[in-house]
């Protein structure tokens, strides 16, 4: 299949990253998933559009035996727009929703965490058959600290040079464990246990939509 026509979106600018990476823990992922049209959707003749976006539902800090680690629970939001095969040769569209998890190591970093930024580093599709696909995503992740002149337990004036002042404030108590639970947004809860579609019979290896 060729895909070189594919227009892609989503990709973070460059310049939109944080500018606090110097000596800043970050992680990056790279995921490659398939994913299989609906069974109610047409056949896909060519692909024309892919639209990425990534989004936290929810991180919290854990304290292991290589030092803390912010563990990050989030969504690929894909969306393809492509050429039905048939003869009128429409313009259709498909939605996946896929979740997926990262860390970062924090070591013995005291900052406290109040957000977490992602980004989309780099996207590739390829078209496998009429049905199905797959996209590569990289995806890039660091933690947002609280504003150094709001909290005093930061030993490193290089982790807190942040140039975003937030008024959330979120206290972690190293004698707790660490073992909070910040929730971004409740009404994003992910569904692992059950397929978005009945066309779909195995889950996470294949991703339906609605």
């Amino acid at each position: 299949m060729k895909n070189d026509c594919i227009q892609i979106t989503g990709v973070t600018p460059y310049d939109h990253f944080p500018n606090c990476l110097k000596n800043h823990p970050c992680s990056q992922i790279c995921e490659t998933d398939r994913f299989f049209i609906p069974k109610q959707k047409p056949n896909i003749h060519n692909i024309l559009q892919v639209i990425a976006d990534v989004s936290v539902c929810s991180f919290k800090v854990i304290c292991t035996p290589l030092g803390k680690k912010l563990v990050i629970d989030g969504t690929k939001h894909i969306k393809i727009l492509y050429v039905a095969d048939d003869p009128c040769q429409n313009v259709h569209s498909a939605h996946f929703d896929i979740p997926f998890c990262m860390f970062i190591l924090l070591k013995d970093i005291d900052c406290e965490v109040i957000d977490v930024f992602t980004g989309i580093e780099h996207i590739s599709i390829c078209q496998l058959d009429c049905r199905s696909f797959t996209l590569s995503m990289i995806i890039f992740a660091c933690p947002i600290f609280e504003d150094k002149d709001k909290h005093k337990h930061c030993h490193s004036d290089e982790n807190c040079k942040q140039n975003i002042n937030y008024n959330i404030q979120i206290h972690c108590n190293p004698d707790q464990n660490c073992n909070v639970d910040y929730r971004l947004d409740k009404n994003k809860a992910i569904c692992k246990d059950n397929c978005y579609s009945n066309s779909c019979n195995s889950y996470p290896s294949y991703y339906c939509t609605k």
